[in-house]
């Protein structure tokens, strides 16, 4: 955790960037009990936000849909507010790919 963030922290833009922000992710999820502020979300939106389009961003995009999916099927399988949907979908076309549907 702590070199990911020194990662971070040189700000390097570029696809090495984005994949640290999908291990943040990945880590920060794991420790997700202790989270109470869903940073692995936070880390997941902007490695798709920084690097839309490319499989990195895929990547991230699929762990934040699948983690908000667990998040609301813990409420007697209540579906996903409209909101969070909406945010979901609009990641989803910045994460993917123009040419080709890697969702279907």
């Amino acid at each position: 955790s702590a070199l990911l963030h020194e990662l971070l922290a040189e700000r390097k833009m570029g696809q090495s960037y984005a994949e640290t922000l999908y291990y943040a992710g990945l880590n920060s999820e794991s420790l997700r009990e202790l989270d109470v502020t869903s940073l692995s979300e936070r880390y997941y939106e902007s490695c798709v936000r920084h690097s839309p389009r490319t499989e990195t961003a895929r990547h991230c995009y699929l762990r934040l849909e699948a983690m908000m999916i667990s998040d609301y099927s813990h409420y007697d399988s209540m579906p996903l507010p409209a909101e969070v949907r909406k945010r979901l979908d609009e990641l989803k076309r910045t994460a993917e790919p123009n040419e080709s549907s890697w969702f279907d």
